[in-house]
């Protein structure tokens, strides 16, 4: 089978750098990630966190809406130590990736932000600047 990681990476790739096929990307993004609910990576979702700090507004836009419907359906997939994990958001206990998005300057992008945020009971650790620092890009 072809590998979901490409897809949701070629598809990112494709909001980003061509502009006539953003929106249709965009919308098969989103779809990707409701697919996804019942055996999504850790890798997968990591992608799509990652696209939460693109500079373009319609990537980070498209990551959020993924990553909803997704974390969304994830927290009601039951686990078993047979078959390969489904990601579910709230093991993370903290994303870096996350919380800045919760702090973006476009509306939108951070009400769904927090809204992950909130849904997943993510909380900011003691030394979460630690984890920022790579963030700073210095």
């Amino acid at each position: 089978t072809y590998p979901r990681i490409s897809t949701v990476q070629d598809l990112i790739h494709a909001i980003r750098h061509q502009p006539k096929l953003s929106k249709d990307a965009s919308s098969a993004l989103i779809d990707i990630g409701q697919a996804m609910q019942e055996n999504a990576t850790r890798a997968e979702v990591t992608e799509l966190l990652r696209g939460t700090l693109y500079q373009e507004v319609y990537v980070r836009t498209s990551c959020l809406q993924a990553l909803q419907v997704s974390a969304y359906l994830f927290l009601h997939v039951q686990r078993s130590t047979d078959v390969l994990q489904p990601f579910d958001i709230t093991d993370l206990d903290f994303s870096p990736d996350l919380w800045i998005a919760c702090h973006d300057e476009d509306e939108q992008n951070a009400r769904l932000a927090i809204h992950l945020w909130e849904d997943n009971g993510l909380d900011v650790p003691e030394g979460f600047l630690q984890d920022l620092l790579p963030y700073l890009g210095t």
